[in-house]
C-alpha cells in the first residue's frame, strides 16, 4: 500500500506524516518506506520515522539534486494529460507503485498539490491524503523560515507560479506589486484550490481540514483509518498528543502583514465551503487570536535567516565576540 500525503502547512502536514508512519510501523512491525519532499531532500537519507531525520535537515549532503532538477523541469499545476518528458527517468519511478509484497510506502510532498493528477497517473492505486490550512496561520508559520517558492534551494519558483495560474485567469495578486506575505499567502491558497479541486474527482483521496482534526482528534484518526483500511489503536491518539514537527507557538505577522493577506481568509471560507468542509478555527477565531498580538516588523526576504549571506553574518557576529571575550581575558585559545 501506498500513501501520499498532500499539503502546504508546515506542520500539519508533517503531523498527519508522521502518524501515518506510526501506523504503519504497527501494523507492519517496522516494515515500511518513506519519502519526505523528495522535490528538495535526498530521499535515500530521508527513509526513515520523521523525528529520526530531524539532524538532517540544513546539511548540504541531505539536498537532492536529482529532485530539483526534476521540480524545475515539471510544471507546478498538472492535468492527467500531461505528458511528460522525464516520466520514467528513476526520480519519477521512484512514485511507482512496487511489486505486490513490497512494504508500505509513505509519501509527504508539500510541492505536489497542483501536481496530483500526474501522482495518480504515475500510481493509480494509491491513496491520496490532502491536508490543508487556513492561509494566515500558513503564513504565520513560515515567516522567517522559508519561502514556499524555494529561493533557499534554486532560482524563485515565482515568476513560472504566476504564468501558469494567468493562462487559466486564476490569479489574484498583482505579481509587481504583490509582498512577500502576499506570495507565501497566494500560494498557499492556489494549492490548496488546485488541489481540491483534484480530490472532488478523485475516490481514493481523503481531504483533512487542519483545524478541524487537530480540534476532534478522535473522530479524525478515526476516519484516517478507515480511509487506510488500518485498524485503529489507543496509541495513535497517545502519538499525537506530543508535537510532532515545527511549532509556531506565536504571532510573527504585522498587522500590516495580516492586513494584507486577509483577503485570503475569505478565498478560504469560500473552498470549504464548496468542497463540504468544516473549518476548526472559524474566521472570528482568527481575528481574535491575532489581535493585539502583531509582530512590530514587516518581513524583509533580504535578511532572512536561512540565507548564506546571514549565516555569514552570525559567523562573523560570533567570531567578534570570541575574539572580544579573548582580549578581557587576556588569553588565546591553547594557552
Amino acid at each position: 500500500m501506498d500513501i501520499f500525503v498532500f499539503g502546504v502547512g508546515r506542520s500539519g502536514t508533517t503531523m498527519v506524516y508522521s502518524l501515518i508512519q506510526y501506523m504503519l510501523g504497527k501494523h507492519f512491525d517496522g516494515q515500511y518506506r518513506s519519502t519526505y519532499e523528495p522535490y528538495v531532500w535526498n530521499r535515500d537519507i530521508f527513509d526513515a520515522p520523521y523525528e529520526k531525520t530531524l539532524q538532517s535537515f540544513g546539511k548540504t549532503a541531505s539536498v537532492s539534486i536529482e529532485g530539483i532538477y526534476n521540480h524545475l523541469q515539471t510544471p507546478l499545476f498538472i492535468g492527467p494529460d500531461y505528458e511528460h518528458p522525464l516520466e520514467d527517468n528513476t526520480f519519477y519511478r521512484h512514485f511507482r507503485a512496487g511489486p505486490p509484497n513490497a512494504p508500505p510506502h509513505v509519501f509527504k510532498l508539500i510541492r505536489g498539490n497542483g501536481r496530483m493528477a500526474w501522482f495518480r497517473r504515475l500510481n493509480p492505486d494509491a491513496r491520496f491524503v490532502l491536508v490543508i490550512r487556513n492561509p494566515v496561520d500558513v503564513v504565520n508559520s513560515v515567516k522567517h523560515k522559508f519561502s514556499f517558492y524555494g529561493e533557499d534551494f534554486y532560482p524563485s519558483d515565482f515568476p513560472r507560479f504566476c504564468e501558469e495560474l494567468e493562462r487559466e485567469s486564476q490569479l489574484v495578486l498583482h505579481p509587481s506589486v504583490a509582498t512577500w506575505a502576499q506570495r507565501q499567502a497566494e500560494y498557499s491558497y492556489q494549492m490548496s484550490r488546485s488541489a481540491l479541486e483534484y480530490a472532488k474527482t478523485d475516490d481514493a483521496a481523503l481531504v483533512l481540514e487542519y483545524d478541524d482534526f487537530v480540534r476532534n482528534t478522535e473522530s479524525g484518526v478515526d476516519r484516517l483509518c478507515r480511509f487506510l483500511a488500518l485498524e485503529n489503536r489507543p496509541d495513535f491518539l497517545e502519538k499525537l498528543a506530543s508535537p510532532t514537527g515545527p511549532v509556531t507557538a506565536k504571532v510573527t505577522l504585522s498587522r500590516s502583514e495580516f492586513t494584507s493577506i486577509w483577503e485570503y481568509d475569505t478565498l478560504y471560507n469560500e473552498l470549504c465551503y464548496r468542497s463540504g468542509l468544516t473549518r476548526g478555527k472559524p474566521s472570528t477565531e482568527l481575528l481574535e487570536q491575532y489581535e493585539a498580538r502583531f509582530n512590530e516588523a514587516d518581513y524583509n526576504p533580504e535578511y532572512d535567516d536561512y540565507t548564506t549571506n546571514r549565516l555569514r553574518l552570525i559567523i562573523r557576529q560570533k567570531n567578534d565576540q570570541i575574539r572580544t571575550l579573548e582580549e578581557k581575558l587576556g588569553t588565546k585559545p591553547g594557552r
